[in-house]
């Protein structure tokens, strides 16, 4: 697909339409989390479900009013799935933790993992892939 757009240093990049590539450097601030949100929540309800890939560059914080951005998502937005990598230990506190508050808030359905390569990553989102469509219903026959 090739539909890239930047947020200060943060770069969102769709990779296919239910395929998001996710790049933080640098601090994220509120402003920069909801558009970041805006994106993952417009094609999360577009596709009715989204594979996520998130690379943590260098310096990597959020600021606590970015933090709190997810109080503000849609609620029972379809599931998805998120892998992150090179995030360091108390980056990943943050995360699980700001998943289980989405969870909480919005009623989602949000499975992640943390990696340290990104090929391992991408693996593993592949095979999120696979074992999501292997579980929908065949449509109806005519």
């Amino acid at each position: 697909m090739g539909e890239q757009k930047r947020f200060g240093k943060h770069i969102v990049h769709f990779e296919e339409d239910d395929f998001m590539f996710l790049y933080f450097e640098g601090v994220v601030d509120e402003h920069q989390m909801a558009a970041i949100s805006n994106e993952h929540n417009t094609r999360l309800l577009q596709q009715g479900r989204l594979f996520l890939l998130c690379v943590a560059g260098k310096g990597v914080r959020l600021t606590p009013a970015a933090r709190n951005e997810v109080r503000n998502r849609p609620k029972n937005l379809p599931p998805y799935w998120f892998a992150c990598v090179g995030a360091p230990f108390a980056a990943r506190v943050v995360v699980d933790m700001l998943v289980r508050a989405a969870k909480l808030f919005t009623g989602t359905t949000a499975t992640h993992r943390f990696f340290d390569e990104e090929a391992e990553a991408r693996a593993w989102l592949r095979e999120m892939r696979r074992v999501h469509f292997s579980a929908q219903p065949a449509p109806p026959c005519a």
